[in-house]
């Protein structure tokens, strides 16, 4: 995971990939300091980008597959391993148990908190997969 050392947040994401414009971004992060929503959740809310553009942007950012609805799970994986309050709160959702981790579709996968947090949560290495916040509430 270089790339995640090159574009170490989503607002680097942002800021380094053109996907949104510095100054937009100021405002937006305003805004999200305000509402305490994501910023993620704030630049698609206002338009300035869509779920999809920031989910391919993370996913190529960090060489991580990109999943869609059809992807993700009808059943739960790892049930009760992480409390579903938590994995609403972080827009995530576990996809695959693995021999060698657990893989995870996040909305934004540049929060490493999320990351640290379900690995703790799991015991397990994550396996990092990104979705859009839509495709993972639905």
């Amino acid at each position: 995971m270089t790339a995640a050392a090159a574009i170490a947040t989503i607002d680097d994401l942002f800021v380094r990939g053109g996907i949104v414009a510095p100054d937009a971004l100021a405002r937006a992060r305003l805004a999200s300091e305000e509402s305490g929503e994501p910023i993620d959740a704030v630049v698609t809310r206002l338009g300035l980008v869509s779920e999809r553009a920031i989910a391919t942007a993370c996913a190529e950012a960090l060489g991580a597959p990109l999943l869609g609805a059809a992807d993700l799970p009808a059943a739960p994986v790892a049930p009760g391993a992480i409390a579903s309050r938590f994995m609403q709160a972080l827009r995530l959702v576990p996809v695959a148990e693995e021999a060698d981790g657990v893989a995870i579709a996040f909305a934004n996968p540049l929060d490493g908190f999320a990351v640290a947090a379900a690995a703790f949560a799991l015991d397990r290495p994550v396996k990092i997969r990104v979705a859009t916040a839509s495709d993972i509430e639905s």
